[in-house]
């Protein structure tokens, strides 16, 4: 077939190891070492005596600086073998170009070079493959050994092809010495000593630790305080009451005897007035004087004067409480007292100190109690201001990834910060374990100051665990014993884990107030921590072999005919038509219609009437009064007096203006606007568009007089296929566990970027350290936080306590019940306790005048407050008409009084009472469970807003990964690429090696790059490490989440934020098998590489003399296009049909196909349907023989 068209079927690559081919192929394409020379010289006496923890290069570094033999420039490199250096530099420019013959003739005369100037050339080419100093003379060195190797191949009369091949062969060095291959870890590095702890500033996280390690401390100091101070104002309460009784008592007993004298005196002058009348002679009056009683003059008593110490006082204060209370209350109430050089020494007046003019100016137990309860609700906002309530995610592409919150970014490194709140120091300390798997067992803090040692086990309840993260808050690091002493100390943590592993955090001097950062010591069973290896490791990575890329060449062979595809049978004298008629008709039409009327009426009347009158009138008027008045008098024994003061005072201004105007504005206006305006507007158009198509298709045979058989056959297509291998490749496989784990550390990181973060709300009920489970665990503190946060509207919480006054007075029945003497009655009073609230606590005062009508040795009167009963008068004499005015101090516990609190006075010879109280009340706890239970609903409800909102926002992000993937499918696959291609580079490289920093400055300003060697270095890593692989046409295949970690299969099996399925099998992937082959031109380069751990900058790159790599790279130079096998027939149905035999030219051998040749491969050949009863003829439709058919009417 001419002008065959070929087109490419598919492209595949197929994997196989290498060929070794013949051991003397090899000597024949390569230039090694001569025998003679292998294990002579510095360098093979240096590494057959390497010490068996020292690598390869180390050991051929230390030789290089004893090598005696350097030949130092290429001038010397010429003047010592110019009898062959022109022919090697020749050799080196045309031996691609030149025949056989030609460079056979250019090397005749030429001699080869001794066994010891190749020896002392093959030294030189080791020292300089190990310094690297000198890569022109390198070159040059290996130019001439080549050319030499060439010179020896020409003595043994080599073929032409031989002549070729050794011209162009390549330079080997050998694997011995520069192979580090099959060295252990453990015998390649000396054990590095662990780093010391550094000293670092804490970062945003580390500071919200050391903030809650703080405030839960000190609301712990707080709490014991408040105790503290409740147990110090009950004692002082119960001091007061029991002094004053024993005042009143000792007043009381001091006054006595001038009540009883007086009491006599009272008695005789009533006995000497009865003596002089008889009273049944004597008439009464009791307005006459005469007929009083002598009047004996009232003794003058002693002023009652009680004293008691101050309720609060610093020394005391500081007696009783212990040190750490005592400066708690201190700080509470706004002193911060100067650090002194024994504090357990402190000597302060309380005259001069300045707490003490602090406390005068709280006053009570009660108001410092209120202090201490402000800086409780003020340390409760700062522990809750520390606490994330949100689990932050960012959105890339629709993929939405968490946001790092973890400490500590390397796995079992710790970061401990040492802190002091009220003379307590305590740590805050970090670590990050690796996975969900590792559990603490237990922890154990020592503890050392010179030569004090201490250790106890740690509380499980200081244990704080978030993902792979623990926080312990407030390690105590000092005893009882030593907690005021500030010399430095010590603090060291062994953590014992359930797997067995032992780590220890190191002592650490956490009085210096400073943050460490360090990593944990200590071992797992055997397995110690690998240091970071000087070359590239195999481990994770290992050569495939060879690719052999494939493709299937495709052409068109030939056209066949096919199977039967119709049979037309006409009959003789028939005629047969087929009519098909297409019609499209398409019509439009369009009508508009547009109508407008305005209309506007106007009917405005306006009246303006102004009227005004002004008149000046001024009238000023004063008036002060004064009065003062005092009434004393006595009336049958009993003595009043009155005074008082009244002063009035007015000042009255006025002023009047009036002015007479007037002024009168009538105006009348009307108007009448109609605008009507109808636009009509009509638009038809219609359109008819007719398109028909007639087809006739018929079979006339009525002129002929047989019968006409058609036959239509299908016509096929065979195409030829043929394998070419057009290109070989060298493949390295890396098994990378847990791909996605960059990927998610990346996106987790915490830095401010452009990248769309959406706050995902955490739970209240489920929240780590402020979770509100139920109502019942709802506080003032949380309620306000998670208002805060989901800005949720809670109702007012009461107060906890408040304190209600009132006071009542009571005189007897009548004004004058001095003169009456009626005294006898009762009365009750009530008081309206708040509704929510119940009384506990009734404190205050009652006053009562005791007129007792004859002498009097017991109390006649009671003030009852709920269940107490208080009464009132004094056990002594007391006559009649004798006033006594007394005042009572009571404090009584009323229990749990709701609603409504009764008081009642009773009694007799009390003249009048009155009582002024206060009375605390307590919040019910039905009030305060129910403003829990309001709260807690409030901010569940407002979660749930929030959780709506965050999952329209989800939603919103998730179509958009949609929308990416549809039009943007390969931005899946470029992360893909770049995750996979960062942990294949990190495989062939030290840790190290990547990631360094050569800019300086934060400016645009300052900005600049740091040109160094090191730049230099880093560079040609980068660039070789781009370019030696062909990273974008890597192939990668992603397995299960069960061969990552056990501690991450959750994560990675519940994955499902992308709908990509190639995405997210890399995002649940535990392993992933990755391969990259090399790019033409630097398998040479790598297999250098991946050997000594070097990269050629110049110049041709020598091999290492392994039989592997030989072999491979001699097979990767073969990149000619070959087939490969022998090509193959598809058969390709198509729509065309054919005519078959006499109408349309196509010869067959049988009517219709039938194949009867392969019967004998069925099972039962006599059922297979073969038969010959269809034959050909020549008939044709309308033979001449036939008549003339009648025309047909229609």
């Amino acid at each position: 077939m001419e002008n065959t068209i070929s087109n490419t079927l598919f492209r595949f690559v197929s994997l196989r190891s290498v060929q070794i081919p013949d051991a003397q192929d090899l000597l024949q394409r390569y230039v090694q070492i001569g025998k003679d020379l292998v294990g002579q010289g510095v360098f093979y006496e240096a590494i057959q005596k390497r010490p068996v923890d020292a690598t390869k290069y180390e050991t051929m570094l230390k030789a290089a600086t004893s090598f005696k033999e350097v030949i130092p420039t290429t001038k010397a490199l010429q003047e010592e073998f110019a009898g062959i250096q022109p022919f090697s530099t020749w050799l080196a420019q045309n031996k691609t170009t030149a025949t056989p013959e030609e460079i056979s003739k250019k090397a005749e005369g030429i001699k080869a070079i001794d066994t010891k100037q190749q020896g002392k050339l093959w030294n030189n080419v080791f020292y300089q493959a190990t310094v690297q100093d000198n890569l022109v003379l390198n070159d040059q060195m290996i130019e001439i050994l080549k050319a030499n190797a060439l010179l020896e191949q020409l003595k043994l009369k080599a073929t032409n092809d031989a002549v070729y091949e050794k011209a162009t062969a390549s330079f080997v060095l050998p694997a011995e010495l520069f192979n580090e291959e099959g060295i252990e870890d453990d015998k390649v590095q000396p054990k590095v000593a662990m780093e010391k702890p550094q000293i670092v500033l804490p970062n945003r996280l580390m500071t919200q630790n050391i903030n809650i390690s703080k405030a839960k401390l000190q609301e712990e100091q707080l709490t014991i305080l408040q105790q503290d101070l409740a147990v110090l104002a009950d004692e002082y309460q119960k001091e007061y009451q029991k002094a004053y009784t024993a005042a009143q008592e000792a007043y009381d007993k001091d006054v006595a005897p001038i009540y009883t004298k007086y009491y006599q005196e009272l008695e005789e002058a009533r006995k000497s007035f009865c003596s002089t009348v008889p009273i049944e002679k004597r008439e009464y009056n009791p307005y006459d004087p005469c007929q009083q009683v002598p009047n004996v003059p009232m003794p003058t008593l002693p002023k009652f004067e009680f004293k008691f110490k101050e309720e609060l006082s610093v020394k005391e204060l500081e007696e009783k409480l212990d040190p750490i209370s005592y400066q708690t209350l201190l700080q509470s109430i706004g002193y911060q007292e100067k650090q002194t050089v024994n504090p357990s020494r402190r000597s302060i007046k309380a005259e001069e100190a300045p707490p003490q003019r602090l406390l005068n100016t709280i006053g009570s137990y009660a108001n410092l109690n209120t202090y201490v309860q402000a800086n409780m609700q003020n340390n409760q906002a700062l522990l809750t201001g520390n606490i994330e309530a949100y689990q932050a995610v960012k959105s890339i592409g629709g993929v939405l990834f968490p946001i790092n919150n973890e400490i500590n970014s390397k796995v079992l490194e710790y970061n401990a910060c040492g802190t002091m709140t009220n003379l307590q120091r305590m740590a805050t300390i970090t670590i990050k374990l690796p996975d969900s798997s590792w559990r603490i067992a237990t922890i154990t803090v020592s503890i050392a100051k010179e030569a004090l040692k201490e250790s106890y086990i740690l509380d499980a309840s200081a244990i704080n665990r978030s993902g792979n993260e623990v926080t312990l808050y407030n390690v105590e690091g000092y005893s009882a014993a030593t907690m005021l002493d500030r010399t430095p100390s010590t603090m060291a943590i062994d953590f014992q884990f359930t797997n067995g592993c032992v780590k220890r955090m190191p002592a650490l001097d956490i009085a210096a107030r400073v943050c460490y950062r360090g990593e944990l010591e200590g071992i797992c069973g055997t397995n110690v921590i690998a240091p970071l290896p000087t070359y590239p490791k195999k481990f994770g990575v290992r050569l495939l072999g060879i690719a052999d890329y494939k493709k299937v060449e495709q052409t068109v062979h030939c056209y066949i005919e096919g199977e039967v595809s119709n049979i037309e049978n006409i009959m003789a004298r028939e005629y047969r038509e087929k009519s098909t008629r297409r019609l499209r008709r398409t019509e439009e039409t369009t009508t508009e219609t547009t109508e407008q009327e305005i209309e506007a009426f106007t009917d405005t009347i306006t009246t303006d009437r102004y009227e005004m009158q002004s008149e000046i009138d001024s009238m000023l008027q004063k008036n002060k009064s004064t009065n003062a008045y005092v009434n004393t008098g006595y009336s049958y024994g009993k003595f009043h007096i009155e005074g008082g003061v009244a002063q009035a005072s007015n000042t009255a201004q006025e002023e009047s203006i009036r002015r007479s105007v007037t002024e009168a504005k009538e105006l009348t206006y009307q108007a009448q606007d109609r605008v009507v305006n109808r636009i009509k507007r009509e638009r038809m158009q219609k359109m008819v568009e007719e398109f028909e198509e007639n087809n006739k298709h018929g079979f006339d045979n009525r002129k002929g007089d047989k019968h006409v058989v058609g036959v239509y056959r299908w016509v096929d297509k065979l195409y030829k296929n043929q394998v070419y291998n057009y290109g070989k490749r060298m493949m390295f496989e890396f098994m990378i566990p847990e791909p996605a784990r960059l990927h998610l550390l990346a996106m987790q990181d915490e830095q401010e970027s452009t990248i769309l973060t959406i706050k995902q709300p955490i739970d209240p009920r489920t929240h780590s350290s402020n979770s509100i489970a139920t109502a019942d665990q709802i506080t003032e503190e949380k309620a306000r936080y998670w208002a805060a946060q989901y800005n949720a509207e809670i109702p007012v919480k009461r107060d906890e306590s408040i304190t209600i006054s009132a006071s009542f007075a009571e005189q007897g029945e009548s004004g004058n019940f001095m003169q009456n003497r009626n005294y006898a009655g009762a009365k009750n009073f009530s008081i309206e306790v708040p509704e929510d609230y119940q009384a506990e606590i009734a404190d205050g005062v009652f006053h009562y005048t005791f007129a007792p009508r004859e002498v009097e040795w017991e109390a006649h009167g009671v003030f009852s407050i709920a269940n107490h009963i208080i009464g009132v008068g004094k056990t002594y004499e007391v006559n009649n008409g004798t006033v006594g005015i007394k005042d009572k101090p009571f404090r009584c516990d009323l229990g749990s009084i709701q609603h409504k609190l009764e008081v009642a006075f009773a009694g007799a010879d009390v003249g009048g009472m009155s009582v002024a109280m206060k009375v605390q009340c307590k919040l019910t706890k039905e009030a305060y469970k129910r403003w829990q239970q309001e709260c807690f609903q409030a901010i569940i409800e407002a979660y749930n807003i929030e959780v709506k909102a965050y999952n329209d926002k989800l939603a919103t992000e998730q179509n958009k990964a949609v929308e990416i993937k549809r039009t943007n499918p390969g931005f899946y696959r470029q992360i893909e690429n770049t995750v996979l291609r960062k942990n294949c580079i990190a495989y062939l490289t030290r840790f190290n090696d990547m990631g360094k920093s050569f800019t300086s400055g934060s400016t645009i300003a300052d900005f600049g790059v740091q040109q160094s060697k090191e730049l230099e270095a880093y560079a040609s890593l980068a660039k070789f490490m781009e370019q030696a692989f062909e990273w974008e046409a890597i192939s990668y295949n992603f397995y299960p989440f069960y061969w990552g970690g056990k501690g991450h299969w959750a994560d990675l099996y519940t994955y499902d934020e992308s709908d990509d399925p190639i995405f997210r099998s890399f995002m649940q992937s535990g392993m992933a098998r990755v391969v990259a082959t090399v790019r033409p031109g630097f398998e040479e380069a790598v297999q250098l590489y991946m050997s000594t751990g070097k990269i050629w900058n110049g110049g041709e790159i020598p091999v290492i003399g392994d039989e592997l790599y030989l072999s491979l790279i001699d097979e990767v130079r073969q990149a000619e296009t070959v087939k490969e096998g022998k090509a193959w027939i598809t058969r390709i149905p198509t729509s065309l049909t054919i005519l078959q035999a006499k109408s349309a030219g196509l010869e067959v051998e049988k009517a219709l196909p039938c194949n009867c040749d392969d019967t004998a491969d069925f099972e039962d050949p006599s059922q297979v349907p073969c038969t010959d009863a269809f034959v050909l003829n020549d008939n044709l439709i309308g033979g001449d023989t036939g008549p003339e058919p009648e025309p047909v009417n229609r």
